[in-house]
């Protein structure tokens, strides 16, 4: 809420970007823009007094038009999920979940996308395991054919010490290192979610195209199985 003129109008004129920090459900759900990176890539987290985690990132939003004249309150309450535990990695995969399309009406969003909605509200848990569980079994079982590697350290958060790529996005990065396929894996019933291997070299798009189909399956089997059994 914010006054211009000595008193409180229903809606007001807004000119301005909100800032947060969030973790656990909140931060996956959260439909703001967040940053590349770790705030401690450009805070010193000591001289922010506490207002700032350096090691975790931020989220804005830009809030430009007429809006209602209230405060914005953050929570959770509305969706279902079990625990607070969001993201898993191993020593050459990471997953983190995302379900921004929880916070957004079905009726304001592309019919292709509304399902991502319900999913988001209601099914986290089952998008969560499946890929907690189900990621780390494909690097098992296609560790060597798709060419795996350990990193050299924690993937999550995902630091600038790699050469990282997106599929589809940018071309794959020419260097020695440990590289990154950094995927929004998503399907018409689940929105995208991030799934990271490492590699000894940049991978060819043809291991890139099998990532993706394999990762996806695992959402799509998620829901498959769920239906038999009910």
């Amino acid at each position: 809420m914010h006054i211009h003129d000595g008193n409180i109008h229903p809606s007001t004129d807004f000119d301005h970007d909100l800032y947060c920090q969030a973790d656990g459900l909140l931060g996956a759900t959260l439909d703001w823009t967040t940053s590349v990176g770790p705030l401690g890539a450009h805070v010193e987290e000591l001289k922010a007094r506490g207002v700032v985690r350096a090691a975790s990132p931020g989220f804005t939003l830009a809030m430009n038009g007429t809006h209602p004249n209230h405060d914005m309150v953050l929570h959770t309450s509305d969706i279902t999920f079990a625990g607070d535990v969001v993201s898993a990695e191993g020593d050459c995969w990471a997953v983190r979940l995302h379900g921004a399309h929880a916070r957004r009406d079905p009726k304001t969003v592309a019919p292709d996308r509304q399902a991502w909605c319900e999913t988001s509200r209601h099914a986290l848990d089952r998008v969560f395991a499946a890929l907690r569980d189900g990621v780390p079994e494909l690097a098992v079982r296609h560790g060597k054919e798709w060419g795996l590697a350990p990193a050299r350290e924690s993937l999550a958060p995902y630091g600038e010490a790699f050469p990282s790529f997106w599929p589809n996005r940018y071309p794959p990065v020419q260097r020695p290192g440990t590289f990154l396929f950094m995927g929004e894996i998503y399907t018409p019933r689940v929105d995208h979610q991030e799934v990271v291997f490492s590699f000894k070299e940049a991978p060819s798009r043809a291991i890139e195209r099998a990532i993706e189909t394999e990762t996806r399956r695992l959402l799509d089997q998620a829901f498959d199985q769920s239906v038999a059994t009910t």
